[in-house]
């Protein structure tokens, strides 16, 4: 299967990353935040930025800016939800 993602976003493939982007993740949600206590992995991230792709379900998924802080404000990190098919079509909005 090819590579539906465009650059600058990439595949994130090794284990070890998407446990420290999930636990990232969760470090930073507050209560009341939309991701908090979801189930997430991450599958793509951009090289020049924060953001994370994070698969949530079978066709759900968020954007994730990470701040790599404890947040107190459930608005941060800010999170995109969208489907697979809108992201790919938007991916270089995003």
């Amino acid at each position: 299967m090819s590579n539906p993602l465009s650059p600058p976003w990439t595949p994130v493939s090794d284990e070890e990353q998407k446990v420290s982007l999930r636990k990232e993740l969760e470090g930073e949600v507050p209560k009341g935040h939309v991701l908090h206590k979801q189930k997430v992995e991450a599958v793509a991230k951009r090289d020049d930025d924060d953001d994370v792709l994070f698969k949530l379900d079978e066709d759900r998924y968020a954007i994730v800016h990470l701040t790599y802080n404890k947040e107190t404000d459930p608005q941060w990190p800010h999170t995109t939800l969208c489907a697979w098919d809108e992201f790919l079509k938007a991916q270089h909005h995003f």
